[in-house]
């Protein structure tokens, strides 16, 4: 039964297939010798290491120097191709060239990444590389995970790092403003806690449950709210309060977004922490040329 390749590729030393190829061209274990930086004992060391591998003479000596054999000559050309397309491989990353690639970029990003990045992303894309896709999935709980195995080149949004093999950066931070219809009977140019505690309120929650970071700023005070309905999607929601008396107290970029729904912008009447909203990679990315064009596509950079 023959041995594997990588077994047989295992027992082959890169430099007998670079004296073949000295050889082959000079056809002089002396010039061969020089030309590759080794000793003409060392040359000869590797032609005969080569002979047994191959199990061929693969040079005979005349007086006009070697000759390659039949079995030599028919090798050169692949061993060649083979060398040269390592050396490229090896010696030069590969480029990235935008305005022709074709690459397929997996995103991971909740709606409300979506809703803020993906119309300026999709700008820049479609100006700077027509021909590149972007497939855009929700992260769930297992970002991390898509990272690890390659389901995903980015994930955008509040993840732990722990995972020393992931790599991240802040995007962008954002800050809290409340939402509530043009005509609220209640509501007026500004929102005072009372006001706020008093009506009731609509969360997003895109994991179905939750209180947010609302809720247990107002149990610092004391108080608490009523929240009369959950959905899972910044989408959805200032749809939902531009026909209903509910308040929604959601990301500042998140509202921008949807000014032209019939909705005031109003500032929370309590004091609420900004958050950052961070882009997370595997490191074995960070020097990928398609990789980091994205990432800076992403940063606005």
């Amino acid at each position: 039964m023959p041995e594997p390749m990588s077994a047989a590729l295992a027992k082959l030393d890169l430099n007998l297939l670079v004296a073949f190829d000295a050889l082959h061209a000079e056809r002089s274990v002396t010039k061969a010798a020089a030309a590759i930086g080794v000793t003409q004992s060392g040359m000869s060391h590797l032609l005969k290491r080569l002979r047994q591998l191959l199990d061929d003479p693969l040079f005979v000596t005349t007086p006009r120097g070697l000759v390659p054999t039949l079995r030599a000559d028919e090798l050169i050309a692949p061993i060649r191709r083979a060398l040269g397309e390592l050396a490229e491989v090896l010696g030069t990353p590969a480029r990235f060239d935008a305005a022709t690639s074709r690459r397929e970029f997996t995103l991971y990003a909740t709606d409300y990444v979506q809703l803020v990045l993906l119309p300026a992303l999709l700008q820049r894309l479609r100006a700077a590389a027509p021909a590149v896709t972007l497939l855009i999935r929700h992260p769930g709980d297992d970002g991390a995970a898509a990272l690890e195995t390659g389901g995903a080149d980015i994930v955008v949004g509040t993840m732990s790092q722990d995972d020393a093999a992931l790599v991240g950066r802040t995007l962008f931070e954002d800050t809290f403003v409340c939402l509530v219809r043009a005509g609220h009977p209640r509501v007026g140019e500004t929102l005072t806690l009372d006001a706020y505690v008093a009506e009731e309120h609509l969360l997003i929650a895109p994991k179905g449950h939750g209180d947010g970071r609302v809720d247990p700023a107002l149990e610092a005070h004391g108080l608490e709210r009523r929240i009369a309905l959950r959905v899972p999607s910044f989408l959805i929601a200032p749809y939902v309060v531009s026909q209903s008396d509910l308040i929604l107290t959601l990301p500042r970029r998140a509202a921008e977004a949807v000014r032209g729904l019939p909705l005031r912008q109003l500032e929370p009447p309590l004091p609420l922490a900004p958050f950052a909203t961070r882009a997370f990679w595997h490191a074995r990315h960070q020097d990928d040329a398609g990789h980091r064009w994205l990432r800076t596509q992403l940063a606005g950079d």
